[in-house]
């Protein structure tokens, strides 16, 4: 996992996992807050920043993502764009008859750190 920082949320300890979908082995990108407990530390999700949507496998290259940048996502997508991690492809893929799915590039990500 590595490290993430996002205006507005600074003082808490986010960080940047990337796992797969098991249903199209897109990748799937979540943020993680570490939360201390009286006796313990642990990883909770943050924020999904991704969705999944069938055959989406089929519009993704190999270092890209389908990024939700609606609802509870809307307020972090300029955040993340200034991350360092993520580049708009200025691609969409119409999800819902309401909604667009960005695709972004993941970038400053080595293989090492996916699923970790």
């Amino acid at each position: 996992m590595k490290k993430i920082i996002l205006d507005g949320y600074e003082d808490m300890e986010l960080y940047l996992e990337i796992v797969e979908y098991e249903s199209n082995n897109t990748k799937a990108v979540f943020i993680n807050s570490l939360e201390s407990y009286e006796d313990s530390s642990c990883l909770e999700t943050f924020l999904e920043i991704t969705t999944n949507h069938e055959d989406a496998e089929k519009y993704l290259g190999a270092d890209e993502i389908l990024v939700k940048t609606w609802s509870e996502n809307e307020p972090f997508v300029k955040s993340l764009l200034s991350s360092g991690f993520f580049e708009d492809t200025g691609r969409r893929i119409e999800v819902s008859q309401w909604c667009e799915a960005a695709i972004w590039k993941l970038t400053n990500i080595s293989n090492s750190s996916q699923g970790l």
